[in-house]
């Protein structure tokens, strides 16, 4: 049985420390999740050339269960990586976190998130979803899901074309008694599909992850009447 599974975009974390300048001439708001293509997510790194960095297994939903294994939870992982080296260690070293992997492989380049820290350390997200973006339903594992207290989804997976598998997993989850975790993830989101959201947490969620920002932008309230 597990505590608790995660569906999510299977990223790699490369987290470097940078100043507030830094995003603007990158033209990132601070605190935010923008995604891009390989060409600029190229650029981006060439820019950060000489720049200390680290290189660790990540996704929204991915860290989760990393934090609940290390909490001495069971947890479990369902994503999507490329057949590459990256791909490879994505996977060893969640096996070595204690999360369970039930990650398959897709051709295109493993994706990956250019996490970029400011003074404040506030986390600004540049992310290339690259194989991540093709998890589709035929990934979802229904018995895995079936054996788990609660299943766990990642806000970013609720749009585009990795909703579907979000959804299958949620009425897995529904239909076998397994209560339903939504972390909202970002205001940006939120905002371009909100009557959608809105829809899912008021059909699935038992419980709704969202910081002040977040809640401002799901309810149109401040913080103390947004909860």
């Amino acid at each position: 049985m597990n505590d608790v599974i995660g569906i999510g975009s299977a990223l790699l974390d490369l987290t470097y420390e940078v100043g507030y300048d830094f995003l603007k001439e990158l033209g990132l708001k601070k605190g935010t999740m923008q995604l891009i293509d390989e060409s600029t997510s190229r650029k981006v790194l060439a820019k950060l050339e000489g720049i200390p960095g680290s290189v660790t297994p990540g996704g929204s939903a991915a860290n989760t269960m990393a934090g609940i294994a290390n909490l001495g939870g069971t947890s479990a992982f369902i994503g999507k990586v490329g057949r590459d080296a990256r791909g490879d260690l994505y996977i060893e070293e969640s096996g070595r976190a204690g999360v369970k992997c039930l990650i398959n492989r897709h051709e295109s380049l493993t994706g990956h998130a250019i996490a970029l820290i400011t003074p404040d350390s506030e986390r600004t997200f540049a992310t290339h979803l690259g194989a991540a973006l093709h998890l589709s339903p035929e990934d979802v594992p229904a018995e895995e899901i079936q054996n788990s207290r609660i299943l766990h989804v990642e806000g970013y997976l609720l749009e585009g074309d990795m909703k579907e598998a979000s959804i299958a997993a949620m009425e897995i989850a529904k239909q076998n008694g397994v209560k339903i975790s939504i972390d909202l993830a970002d205001p940006s989101l939120i905002t371009r599909n909100l009557g959608e959201f809105k829809r899912i947490v008021r059909n699935f969620a038992d419980v709704v992850f969202v910081n002040e920002e977040e809640a401002r932008a799901f309810t149109a309230k401040d913080a103390a009447e947004a909860i």
